[in-house]
């Protein structure tokens, strides 16, 4: 099982990773990746408007190399309904540079959750109305 976001390895830890990136992400990586993360609203925005009811959860599966970059991108999970969109994040996510993990490649898996702005509405007892846009829950393994 590959690291997420929040979790943090023992420094005894064996590294037991079949790609063997056994490196650890650093706070500026998963930064980094959160803030290409929240770009991806764009995907969904254009997958939307052909279907206004859209929404759903994708898993992105990714490596990240010693220099930054993603030699190695898949979708983990996606529903049939959420293809389309699935696949424009990878493509987002591959393009970028991030910055370098260490001790080595990192793997990361990267949960995101798409769902429709709320229609607009007076707010509620002063309360805001809006939710998150993109929600990432996972990823990257921290020293934190």
């Amino acid at each position: 099982m590959a690291p997420r976001v929040g979790d943090s390895q023992p420094e005894n830890a064996t590294c037991k990773n079949k790609r063997g990136c056994c490196g650890q992400a650093t706070d500026e990586l998963e930064d980094a990746l959160k803030a290409r993360i929240a770009q991806t609203r764009a995907c969904y925005e254009a997958a939307l408007g052909g279907e206004p009811t859209l929404q759903g959860s994708i898993a992105m599966n990714l490596i990240v190399a010693l220099d930054g970059s993603v030699p190695e991108i898949a979708v983990a999970k996606s529903p049939p309904n959420m293809d389309q969109v699935a696949r424009c994040v990878l493509d987002h996510l591959r393009i970028a540079s991030y910055p370098p993990p260490i001790n080595g490649c990192v793997e990361i898996i990267v949960p995101i959750n798409f769902l429709p702005r709320p229609r607009s509405r007076p707010p509620i007892s002063g309360t805001s109305t809006e939710v998150s846009e993109v929600r990432a829950s996972g990823g990257t393994t921290s020293s934190r």
